[in-house]
């Protein structure tokens, strides 16, 4: 039998301890770089929603957690803890109320952002479905 801890060179090496050090960098300045707040209108109700620039996987974590497994329900938990709505928290009783297109709107914001190369609404990008 093989002793995995044993020195292989055809297995990939963990990376060096200065390799860790510029992942963090990169983060911290990603974080920095993402310092402050978003604002987005719902389309459908006209509510001013603000979050912030930055989201972390540990606040998505969080919501899944208290969301003891509901997907659907992990969702609305990050919306509420991390969002603001017309300046004011809500609940999620609150938040289960609102219509579709709007929970879809900013869920689908919290998760992608604004990101350069993604096509927005106004874009007159293709619409047609991937192809696989």
């Amino acid at each position: 039998m093989t002793d995995p801890d044993r020195f292989d060179e055809t297995r990939p090496q963990s990376p060096a301890t200065t390799t860790a050090g510029d992942v963090v960098a990169k983060l911290r300045a990603y974080k920095a770089a993402r310092d402050g707040d978003e604002t987005c209108v719902l389309p459908q109700t006209g509510i001013t929603v603000t979050f912030p620039k930055f989201r972390s996987h540990g606040q998505l974590m969080k919501a899944q957690r208290l969301s003891k497994g509901d997907s659907g329900k992990a969702g609305g938990i990050l919306a509420i803890n991390i969002c603001r709505f017309d300046g004011q928290t809500i609940t999620l009783a609150d938040f289960d109320q609102f219509p579709m297109g709007d929970t879809a709107k900013l869920l689908d914001l919290l998760f992608e952002g604004n990101n350069p190369g993604r096509a927005s609404d106004d874009d007159e990008a293709d619409r047609s479905p991937p192809q696989y």
